[in-house]
């Protein structure tokens, strides 16, 4: 008797099959890096081309005349549901701080000093505040000969 898989579909996961390309034509590639790569691959065939104003000024000239230059809401709202969702999730986990009792932290805003967390729990701004140093407040034991 061969063997089944039970409580499964027989086609496989639905995720994987959702992954899957009709054609090599069809998909995306979004990031600096790898745009880039594929525009330099010249076995590479291009559909369409959606850049921001400042992105078109890295392409070539060639490039350049395919570019359609557009916001980037209108891009990202092109990308594919779960990238945007991928992307807000990394918003939110990066927007919630809790200092620890006994600690202060500093935030800077594009690497410049803007204020100084107390224990709690804080909101910063995504991708623009970063957590600079973590100060310890606790009084610290000196042995004294």
């Amino acid at each position: 008797m061969a063997f089944q898989r039970r409580n499964t579909d027989k086609k496989g996961s639905a995720a994987r099959n959702a992954a899957r390309r009709d054609s090599p034509d069809q998909g995306w590639i979004w990031g600096r890096h790898a745009v880039l790569a594929a525009l330099a691959n010249p076995k590479r065939k291009h559909i369409s081309l959606h850049v921001t104003r400042n992105a078109a000024t890295e392409l070539d000239d060639t490039f350049r005349k395919l570019a359609d230059i557009e916001l980037p809401g209108q891009i990202t709202s092109r990308l594919p549901d779960g990238v945007r969702r991928a992307l807000r999730w990394v918003a939110r986990l990066n927007q919630v701080k809790t200092v620890p009792q006994g600690e202060q932290w500093t935030v800077e805003r594009f690497g410049r000093y803007t204020r100084t967390l107390e224990s709690g729990l804080h909101i910063i701004v995504p991708f623009v505040d970063q957590i600079g140093k973590r100060l310890s407040i606790m009084e610290q034991v000196l042995d004294v000969p």
